[in-house]
């Protein structure tokens, strides 16, 4: 935990390549990578809320940790200056239109948020 005289690196956050990419929906996934601006001793987490046009469950899905609940935020570990967490596209055969997921970065612990912090993929139809 930081003290009243201490201060994180500022952090900034992206995902390859910009702000807004679109992916298969055959490509099995979608990728949110956060960056420091400078490594840090402390881990960093990095809380996420999805939004959009798809449907968890339907369209897409999180990785499960060990006690088989979804994965929506990252870890940086310490020393470290980026992660990324990966969310499963789910190809599921029908023909529908576009759709959106959105990844909206919550407050970080250990770091100070920068920008962007909104970051859309649009999964194309098979």
């Amino acid at each position: 935990m930081l003290g009243s005289d201490q201060r994180a690196p500022g952090r900034n956050h992206r995902r390859s390549p910009d702000r807004r990419s679109t992916v298969a929906e055959s490509s099995d996934q979608a990728q949110f990578t956060a960056i420091l601006s400078q490594a840090t001793p402390l881990q960093v987490t990095v809380p996420f809320a999805f939004s959009g046009t798809a449907t968890q469950g339907e369209d897409y899905r999180f990785k499960l940790d060990a006690r088989k609940r979804p994965i929506k935020s990252m870890v940086i570990p310490h020393n470290a200056t980026q992660a990324t967490l990966t969310v499963l596209l789910i190809s599921d055969g029908v023909a529908e239109p576009d759709e959106t997921l959105t990844a909206t970065m919550g407050t970080p612990t250990n770091a100070v948020a920068g920008a962007p912090t909104v970051n859309t993929v649009t999964i194309q139809d098979n």
